[in-house]
C-alpha cells in the first residue's frame, strides 16, 4: 500500500475514534468531560476531511494512467530515426545543409506534387518539398512561404545566408523602433513589446516585425503590426530600406534582386520506354512547343490518334485543346497508376495542368 493510502485509510481511521468518543463525551454531565468530546469531535471532522481529499487525490492518480514511478510517454509525431533520400541528401549538400544537424524531421500534409516534410536546421525552420518521383522540387527556410534556398532547375543558394544570427538582430531592434517612431502621429505614445519580434534575413537584408500600441491620427490608442528590413551591406551599416506600418507602406527602397539564373535539369520525358510517349509540365520534350500567345505555356502536338494516358504524378490533368479557337475539347483527370483513353485529331493538340505527368501509349 503507498503512502496516500496509507493517510487515507489512518485519517478514516482516526476520524472514526474520535468521532465516537466525543459523540460519548459530549452526552455527559460533566463540563471537563463535555469540552473534551467537543474537541474530540471536531478532530473526527477534521480528519474526515482529510480521508475525502485523499480519496480525490488517488482517484484522480489513478486516472491518468501513468503508474507511480513511472514516466509518461509522449508522442511527438517525429521521425526518432529519420532517413533521407539520395536526391534530398544530394539537394542538402548544394545548399550547404549538414543533414547530421537536421532536428524535428516530419511528414505533414502533402502538397500538390507529392511529399512534404518540415524540419528544424540551426533552430531554423524549414520544409522540403518532394515530387512525387522522388526528386526534390523545392527546399524552403522560414515558412511554407519562405525562401526557396534549394528550387528544382535554378541556381541554389547558399543556406548560411538566410540564417538570421540572433545577436544582430537584436542590436536592429532599437533601431526598428526608431524608423516606426517616424511615421507614427504621435511617437512619444509608442509602446512597443519586450519578447514579441520576428526575424528573417537574405543575405545582408534583415527583417524585423512586431506590433506597436501608439495614438494613431485620431489620437485613438490603436495596436499596429509593422515590417522594418535594414541593408546591412551599406559599409557595415544598418540603412532601413522598407518600413510598411498597419498595412500600409511608408517608404521602399529595397535594392533589386537579379532573376534566379535557372540551370539545365535532365528532363523526365526522356526516360520513356519504346512506344510511349511521357508528357511532365514545363518541359518541352519531343512533342512540346511554346504557346505563341501565352509562351509560359506549352502546347504537345502528337500524333493523331488514340492513347492510353497513365497518371505519374500525383495529380494529373491531361486536355485535348482544339487548335483554331484554343477550346478544350475533352479532358482526364488521374490519380498516380489511373489510366484514362484520349482522342486525338490532326487538328488538335494536347496540354497540362500545372505539376501534371503523364505517360500515354497509342492504342493500334
Amino acid at each position: 500500500m503507498g503512502t496516500i493510502g496509507l493517510l487515507i485509510f489512518g485519517s478514516l481511521g482516526a476520524s472514526v475514534v474520535c468521532m465516537i468518543v466525543g459523540g460519548i463525551l459530549l452526552h455527559t454531565k460533566k463540563r471537563q468531560r463535555i469540552t473534551a468530546g467537543a474537541v474530540l469531535f471536531i478532530a473526527g471532522v477534521l480528519f474526515m476531511v482529510t480521508f475525502l481529499v485523499g480519496a480525490v487525490i488517488a482517484s484522480s492518480r489513478g486516472k491518468s494512467g501513468t503508474a507511480p514511478g513511472q514516466t509518461e510517454q509522449v508522442s511527438t509525431g517525429e521521425d526518432s530515426e529519420a532517413t533521407y533520400s539520395n536526391e534530398f541528401v544530394s539537394a542538402c549538400g548544394e545548399v550547404g545543409i549538414d543533414t547530421a544537424l537536421i532536428e524535428g524531421w516530419e511528414r505533414v500534409d502533402d502538397w500538390a506534387n507529392g511529399a512534404r516534410y518540415r524540419f528544424t536546421y540551426k533552430r531554423h525552420p524549414f520544409y522540403a518539398y518532394m515530387n512525387y518521383d522522388g526528386s526534390v522540387h523545392s527546399i524552403m527556410v522560414g515558412s511554407t512561404v519562405g525562401t526557396a534556398v534549394y528550387l528544382q532547375g535554378y541556381v541554389p543558394y547558399n543556406v548560411e545566408d538566410y540564417l538570421v544570427d540572433e545577436d544582430t538582430a537584436m542590436a536592429l531592434i532599437p533601431y526598428a523602433e526608431d524608423a516606426v517612431k517616424l511615421a507614427l502621429n504621435y511617437p512619444a505614445t509608442a509602446d512597443f513589446p519586450l519578447l514579441d519580434w520576428t526575424y528573417g534575413r537574405e543575405k545582408d537584408l534583415y527583417q524585423l516585425q512586431s506590433t506597436v500600441t501608439a495614438q494613431n491620427g485620431f489620437g485613438v490608442e490603436e495596436e499596429m503590426p509593422f515590417t522594418v528590413i535594414f541593408d546591412l551591406g551599406t559599409e557595415g551599416k544598418a540603412k532601413c530600406v522598407y518600413l510598411e506600418l498597419n498595412g500600409s507602406v511608408i517608404s521602399n527602397e529595397m535594392p533589386e534582386e537579379p532573376e534566379r539564373e535557372a540551370v539545365a535539369v535532365p528532363e523526365k520525358s526522356a526516360d520513356t520506354p519504346a512506344g510511349t510517349i511521357r508528357l511532365v509540365d514545363g518541359e518541352l520534350g519531343e512533342y512540346g512547343r511554346q504557346d505563341p500567345v501565352y509562351p509560359e505555356y506549352i502546347d504537345y502536338y502528337l500524333p493523331a490518334g488514340h492513347y492510353t494516358a497513365t497518371g505519374n504524378g500525383k495529380n494529373n490533368i491531361v486536355m485535348v485543346i482544339d487548335n483554331a479557337t484554343n477550346d478544350e475539347v475533352s479532358r482526364v483527370t488521374l490519380a498516380a497508376g489511373e489510366s484514362g483513353e484520349l482522342e486525338v485529331s490532326a487538328n488538335q493538340h494536347i496540354e497540362l495542368a500545372i505539376y501534371s505527368d503523364a505517360t500515354l501509349t497509342e492504342v493500334q
